[in-house]
């Protein structure tokens, strides 16, 4: 992973957090105790984006979204924290599992909000898809803290 990408996913993660907390949990948690200014800004967002989906809060999106605050949540900070100390190899495989995780769960909210046919809402929320993507890609195809990596070299090294 070079430097341009892991600062990348540095704010993309470090911007997540509020996002999550302030906007996408507002409909798994009860309104009272949302603070009055993050009610505030789902309104404004919703409104200045058309962003049907957190008006409407279908039951299949609060299911992801619980996913997203009980599991997606906690890996935020954990990746974020790696990232930053650039333990790379530390991260593969809750990388992997986290962007897979987010990659599955885009893809309705994605298509729903193309079927929908709102260009401006889909680049909102597209990113969500993309960065996961890049973060797969990046750790699925690295070497670096490949499980079996230590076994090849041992390998080798019996035979020299």
């Amino acid at each position: 992973m070079n430097d341009f990408m892991r600062k990348v996913y540095i704010a993309y993660f470090a911007t997540h957090v509020p996002a999550t907390i302030l906007i996408d949990s507002q409909a798994i948690v009860p309104k009272k105790y949302v603070p009055s200014f993050a009610r505030q800004l789902l309104k404004f967002h919703v409104k200045q984006n058309d962003d049907f989906l957190m008006l409407e809060q279908p039951m299949w999106l609060k299911s992801f979204i619980v996913c997203e605050v009980l599991v997606q949540l906690p890996m935020f900070y954990v990746l974020l924290r790696k990232l930053l100390r650039k333990e790379e190899t530390n991260i593969r495989w809750m990388g992997v599992g986290y962007s897979s995780h987010v990659m599955t769960t885009m893809v309705p909210i994605l298509t729903e909000i193309y079927r929908r046919g709102s260009l401006t809402l889909f680049l909102i929320y597209f990113p969500y898809f993309f960065v996961p993507l890049l973060l797969f890609y990046s750790l699925a195809t690295s070497r670096e803290g490949h499980v079996f990596e230590r076994k090849r070299r041992s390998a080798t090294a019996k035979r020299k």
